[in-house]
């Protein structure tokens, strides 16, 4: 590569200013390059990475000959104990989109950014003087044009922010994924309008929150209103944050018990079809909140974790076994020599129990971890866990094969990551690229792209972990950091996305585990799975939607739903690159449905409907009644004839159990 130095009288000639705006930006090619001391009174507002503004900034253009992944890095010898900051644009001067940047990815305070580039369009790569104003040395190269796997991210800053930034979710429902923040006596949700990419639609609700989530937040509907309630996690202790009936405020509850709470989640304990609240002790075993179905919750601790030393950071509720029952891996962290660094997995009983199984599964490692990425990396139908570390004094990352008997096996060696090992906290599995396979996103600038073969590839990212939902609603999982939105611009791929609507279980179906089919047997894929999970990663909340990236398939065979109450119910033929909200006991290919024991009719029907026994049985049933939110309007026990002339007109579920079983059938009033 060629070295090009600007000598002095070339600088003056371009004038006091040249480079310190986009219009006088230095065309540049591939190579070396050395940038002047930065001058001017150009301020950077659109910032493209970090935090902070900058009130002086050098300015060059870059118009590539080839499509490929670039990488643009100040992170060279000449450059030992300099501070950089850069940010890549793409649009016209009176319009820049960010595309990338960099604050401090490279060795020391340098800067690496890698960003997918077109050919032929003209891109802005700038440096501000966000922390030096010092001249400096950088390389533009293209890295690798046969790597398109890779999403590029536009970044907006969102103004009028609250203190704790970590939630993502759709509060209300509606399908369309929020933003949550909070502070001591404020809880924020700014409402995803279609059209806004900024976020205006601000609710604010004033409620006393006596633990801020310091270090987690998650959340669920835990008193079945059809709105998000929340846990906030913070060094003393938690407070749930708790909608009304409607919709309209919000109230704070705190155990009174002490708890350095760390990693919070909320999963159906006892499987009752109560959500209940689990928090991660750090100095103690670990606690949890039984809901009791009545806006009271009972605190228990012990059970699910009892080292008396805690070192509980990242839980973690996952099937591993298949057995349809959410099971815990405890990720842990502490240093010097004792066993409460020990990772942990706990299988679930289905009895209110857990076992603890570390040892026998080969889980049990020292590796000083706050988080777990979990997910079917190898798309085999069986739970696999990259086992994040943030210090590599008990040992580097993990990534644990499922063995599918109940054992898992570390490939780490073979993932092609070994060079990648990132240091930080955050570790979450999440299909960024629609593509079919499971990627990593981590903390530290980088995501680990899934090839679907056994190895990853490491990618300098602006987009770090933090809270992942759709918050475009185009089907690409975007980015919520800090006051930043990192857009995930996709590409071709194609998606779904599934809701879940509990009646039996609880009301999003957290827990459940969902499976999808190509119709495609010569698919990529065979089979994806995903389980709901409410709270991933160390600290941040995400979507509680569902997110499949289907690469160029273009079409499902079926999805199969195994809700936490235990039903199984299939989907055949859905369409996609389309949200599915799917109402527990409603679908049309219902396994359980299938060897039904009760006929209904009319249907649709006005004041009656008739329930008859295909066995003949005339023993008295109990039945309930749910409009498609998932409300119970309708409860009691009849023999034969049902009276729903008060009902309004619609379509409804009506759930009917006798001698132990249990049948849903749908109806429609009129």
């Amino acid at each position: 590569m060629k070295k090009i130095t600007f000598l002095v009288f070339v600088f003056i000639n371009q004038g006091l200013f040249s480079q310190t705006t986009c219009s006088t930006a230095l065309p540049v090619t591939e190579g070396t390059f050395t940038a002047p001391a930065i001058s001017g009174n150009t301020a950077i507002t659109n910032i493209c990475t970090g935090s902070g503004s900058a009130t002086m900034s050098v300015w060059y253009s870059f118009t590539p000959t080839e499509t490929s992944l670039y990488t643009i890095s100040t992170d060279l010898p000449v450059n030992t104990g300099k501070d950089t900051r850069l940010h890549v644009y793409s649009g016209t001067c009176d319009q820049l989109i960010c595309i990338g940047g960099d604050d401090d990815s490279g060795s020391g305070y340098l800067s690496i950014a890698q960003v997918n580039l077109e050919a032929n369009q003209t891109y802005y790569i700038v440096f501000d003087n966000r922390w030096s104003s010092d001249g400096f040395d950088f390389n533009i190269e293209a890295t690798d044009s046969s790597f398109t796997n890779y999403v590029n991210f536009t970044q907006i800053n969102l103004a009028n922010t609250l203190s704790y930034q970590i939630g993502a979710i759709d509060m209300n429902q509606d399908g369309l994924d929020d933003i949550v923040q909070i502070n001591n006596t404020t809880l924020q949700i700014r409402y995803q309008t279609p059209g806004d990419l900024n976020f205006n639609t601000i609710e604010s609700h004033t409620v006393n929150i006596d633990h801020p989530p310091i270090w987690s937040l998650a959340g669920g509907d835990l008193n079945k209103d059809g709105r998000i309630d929340l846990v906030s996690g913070g060094g003393q202790g938690a407070t749930l944050i708790l909608s009304d009936p409607s919709g309209t405020s919000y109230t704070t509850q705190s155990p009174s018990q002490y708890i350095f709470s760390q990693r919070t989640n909320m999963i159906d304990l006892n499987n009752d079809g109560e959500l209940d609240v689990f928090i991660c002790h750090d100095v103690a075993p670990n606690t949890y909140l039984i809901n009791n179905g009545d806006d009271e919750y009972t605190f228990y601790q012990g059970g699910i974790g009892d080292h008396p030393l805690g070192g509980n950071y990242g839980s973690i509720w996952v099937d591993y076994n298949n057995d349809h029952l959410p099971d815990l891996f405890l990720a842990k962290c502490r240093g010097g020599v004792n066993t409460t660094k020990l990772n942990q997995l706990f299988r679930n009983n289905g009895d209110g129990t857990y076992t603890e199984v570390s040892v026998e599964a080969n889980m049990n490692h020292p590796n000083q971890t706050w988080s777990a990425a979990w997910g079917d990396y190898d798309n085999d139908g069986y739970m696999d866990a990259f086992v994040g570390v943030s210090s590599l004094a008990d040992g580097g990352h993990l990534m644990m094969r499922n063995n599918g008997d109940g054992t898992f096996t570390d490939i780490f060696e073979t993932t092609g990551l070994l060079n990648h090992q990132n240091l930080n906290h955050e570790f979450i599995a999440v299909d960024m690229n629609n593509d079919g396979w499971i990627d990593i996103i981590t903390g530290e600038n980088g995501i680990y792209y899934n090839n679907g073969d056994g190895s990853f590839t490491s990618m300098i990212s602006p987009a770090n972990a933090g809270s992942l939902a759709d918050l475009n609603n185009d089907g690409f999982i975007d980015v919520f950091n800090g006051n930043k939105i990192f857009y995930n611009q996709g590409n071709t791929n194609n998606w779904i996305k599934i809701n879940l609507v509990g009646v039996d279980s609880n009301k999003n179906g957290i827990g459940a585990r969902i499976e999808i089919y190509p119709a495609n047997e010569n698919a990529t894929w065979n089979k994806q799975i995903r389980d709901v999970r409410s709270g991933e990663g160390f600290k941040y909340m995400s979507t509680l939607t569902t997110h499949f990236g289907l690469g160029q398939e273009n079409a499902i065979d079926r999805i199969v739903i195994h809700w936490p109450s235990g039903l199984t119910e299939m989907v055949e033929n859905p369409d996609i690159n389309t949200l599915h909200t799917f109402v527990e006991g409603t679908l049309l290919n219902n396994h359980e449905v299938a060897s039904k024991s009760f006929k209904l009719y009319p249907n649709p029907a006005n004041d009656l409907i008739t329930i008859e026994s295909i066995n003949n049985s005339n023993t008295d049933f109990e039945f309930e009644i749910y409009n498609l939110l998932g409300s119970k309007v309708l409860n009691g026990k009849s023999s034969g004839q049902i009276d729903i002339s008060h009902l309004a007109n619609g379509t409804y579920i009506l759930q009917i159990q006798q001698d132990n079983q249990k049948q849903s059938l749908k109806f429609l009033k009129k």
